[in-house]
């Protein structure tokens, strides 16, 4: 059965959640298309990894952060679909996962369908339709890199103005970064990671700015120049010209 090539609903999957007019997701399409279904992944069922003939799977080894995420909603039963970040010799999870069922339905008859991939700066959140808060963060030319928030789904994402790719962020290690820079030590809360959707009204964009490059430190989704120079930017000017004669 492995190695083999991907089927035809796979393949509209991919295109789907890895659109080519973005650049960053070209790149990826294009490196995908030469690969092979090698096998499944430590997950099991529904969980493939993609890479070149003659590669071995090796078992050990972590799932890989999310690079495009999204849904089907379907009568019989959704499904959450999934293309995870490179490996360390280029290999690619593929996770495709029914809920409501063990199996996706040949004849599923679908509702809707939503992506992060598409989104872009204004967009209302893709899952759910509604208004999402944003934050600037590291700028590039006359765009800037976008955190986005969705109350509603739960969920963070970046956008990259470049390479147009939505990347999403895992909620807990970015709030135990913004529990730190709020000094908040109370486990009911600091624990608890549903407080920043439920009272994301009292964060401002300066504590998700320090916050995010916090976690960009271990985690790596910006260039640190860039946070630099944006940092310099949102300097108050008494305050450099303080650091010109005192350090």
């Amino acid at each position: 059965m492995y190695p083999r090539e991907l089927s035809a609903q796979e393949h509209a999957w991919i295109e789907w959640l890895i659109p080519v007019e973005r650049e960053g997701y070209r790149i990826f399409s294009e490196q995908i298309k030469s690969y092979l279904v090698l096998g499944e992944g430590r997950w099991g069922v529904n969980d493939f990894v993609l890479g070149k003939i003659g590669q071995s799977i090796d078992m050990t080894e972590g799932m890989h952060p999310t690079f495009a995420f999204g849904a089907i909603l379907g009568e019989q039963c959704d499904v959450n679909i999934s293309i995870h970040e490179t490996n360390d010799i280029g290999q690619i999870e593929f996770v495709v996962s029914p809920i409501r069922a063990e199996k996706i339905p040949y004849d599923l008859k679908e509702i809707r369908r939503w992506t992060y991939s598409y989104w872009k700066p204004g967009d209302p959140c893709p899952a759910t339709n509604t208004r999402v808060r944003e934050v600037k963060l590291a700028t590039v030319g006359p765009f800037s890199f976008t955190l986005a928030i969705s109350a509603a789904q739960h969920a963070l994402w970046l956008h990259d103005p470049g390479y147009g790719t939505n990347r999403l962020i895992p909620v807990t290690n970015f709030y135990n970064e913004l529990m730190s820079v709020k000094e908040i030590r109370d486990p009911k809360i600091a624990l608890d990671h549903k407080y920043l959707f439920n009272y994301l009204q009292l964060f401002s964009d300066d504590e998700f700015f320090r916050a995010f490059k916090r976690y960009n430190v271990m985690y790596k989704k910006v260039n640190i120049a860039l946070f630099d120079d944006d940092i310099k930017k949102k300097q108050n000017p008494f305050v450099k010209a303080f650091k010109k004669y005192f350090h």
